[in-house]
């Protein structure tokens, strides 16, 4: 379980510096788009990408939360 609990925290980590690293990238491409609608889809996939983040974070804790109460209804 500890081990489980590690790796979640470790992906959720890599995942915000993953994050983190993009942020120049996204500046550098919108700054090099050719037009404002370029870069407003630019904008919009890096938008999507952190939704996705936030949304395997959720995945990652739901799964761990429906794990302890498993094995505390095992306990009982």
């Amino acid at each position: 379980m500890m081990l489980r609990t590690r790796a979640m925290r470790m992906t959720s980590r890599r995942l915000i510096d993953l994050e983190e690293e993009l942020k120049p990238l996204l500046a550098k491409a919108i700054k090099g788009a050719a037009s404002a609608k370029e870069s407003e889809r630019i904008q919009t996939i890096f938008a999507l990408c952190r939704q996705a983040n936030k949304l395997e974070q959720y995945r990652a804790w739901h799964a761990q939360v429906k794990a302890i109460m498993a094995v505390d209804a095992t306990q009982h």
